[in-house]
């Protein structure tokens, strides 16, 4: 075993475990999940409900289309979910506030992972600020998804619209990791992490369209309303976990096949360099 194990460790296969291991996907998943039910997913539903191409039941008809939900699934859904109309006409300034505060808090949360992937120290001010930088650019990037996805299925077809986004997917998770690691990674480095995490996102939602309708009919029948918010909490559980792996996984192949520290930039653990010597 000693000798199984001094051969697997170098390999790549090695590193990778020895990563996600170091990276505890599981227990970071649940903090992540859960500041993303009360966070992230607040955000998409206020931003679909005020993007100019959202449809009548907003967010509650975009989960139902993208996990194929018929019956009482979606009954459930539609009746957790409010409709755009509602969210226009309860949301406040102060409410905003909150919840980009939230979503901050979940940026933070998310960069510290990736840092821990790259094995980086924490940064200070300057994290703090791309976190800023990541919120505003996801609020774009909701806005700009619903009428981009809601275009390509009406002029090229489904399967073209699911390319685009899975290609927008690709780029969301190479801006991430680029943002909050503060640009200390070149992003070349991290299209391994991009196209991984979009792969694999892509994946589990086509397993979601299997297993969600069915999840959400017994949890909704069993449960009501709080059912079908512990399915999606599992659900976010689930996704976090493949973003944690992608992200292990993509680190080490990042290192292993790219420069990874920025030009000019040495990584902030880096030993201080010896002093010139004046004789």
């Amino acid at each position: 075993m000693r000798a199984l194990h001094a051969w697997f460790e170098p390999t790549f296969a090695g590193r990778c475990a020895e990563r996600i291991i170091e990276l505890q996907p599981f227990e970071r998943a649940l903090g992540l999940a859960s500041r993303a039910f009360v966070a992230m997913l607040p955000l998409v539903i206020v931003a679909s409900a005020l993007s100019p191409a959202a449809r009548h039941d907003g967010f509650a008809d975009g989960l139902i289309d993208r996990f194929d939900l018929t019956g009482q699934g979606a009954t459930y859904v539609r009746r957790l979910f409010a409709t755009p109309d509602q969210v226009r006409g309860s949301t406040n300034v102060v409410e905003i506030i909150v919840l980009l505060y939230a979503v901050f808090s979940f940026a933070r949360l998310l960069a510290r992972t990736y840092e821990r992937a790259w094995r980086l120290p924490r940064t200070g001010f300057r994290g703090a600020f791309r976190g800023l930088v990541w919120v505003a650019a996801v609020v774009g990037y909701i806005g700009v998804l619903v009428p981009v996805r809601q275009f390509a299925t009406e002029n090229t077809g489904t399967l073209v619209a699911h390319g685009v986004v899975v290609l927008l997917s690709a780029m969301v998770w190479l801006f991430t990791p680029y943002v909050l690691l503060a640009g200390r990674i070149r992003w070349q480095a991290l299209l391994p992490t991009s196209i991984l995490t979009a792969i694999a996102l892509g994946i589990t939602t086509l397993v979601g369209k299997i297993y969600l309708p069915h999840q959400f009919s017994t949890a909704g029948a069993l449960y009501g309303l709080a059912g079908v918010a512990f399915s999606i909490v599992s659900w976010l559980i689930v996704l976090c976990i493949v973003i944690l792996v992608a992200a292990a996984i993509g680190a080490v192949a990042g290192e292993r096949w790219f420069t990874t520290h920025s030009a000019g930039k040495e990584p902030d653990d880096a030993p201080p360099r010896p002093a010139a010597s004046t004789t």
